[in-house]
């Protein structure tokens, strides 16, 4: 379910990680006592959200369909390809 965040409050929180090593350890967060208030999105904002995504995927779609046709006709008939 889409929700609004409200309000949110974190009373402590500790992070531990190595600076010289933060692309290859993992960075550990501690939280204690997360507080947030959530409110249910509109219908009117699921609907919005809905139609961007299927709009999206529409697009990536003929993108990818789009790709695909210049590839084939760059390399051509793949048969010949040595």
């Amino acid at each position: 379910m889409p929700v609004n965040l409200i309000y949110g409050h974190i009373d402590q929180m500790e992070i531990n990680c190595s600076v010289l090593k933060l692309n290859s350890e993992a960075v550990k967060v501690k939280v204690d006592t997360l507080n947030i208030v959530l409110q249910p999105q509109s219908k009117q904002d699921w609907e919005n959200i809905e139609t961007a995504f299927t709009d999206y995927k529409l697009k990536q779609g003929k993108a990818e369909e789009f790709a695909q046709s210049i590839f084939d006709q760059v390399i051509g008939d793949k048969d010949n390809l040595v």
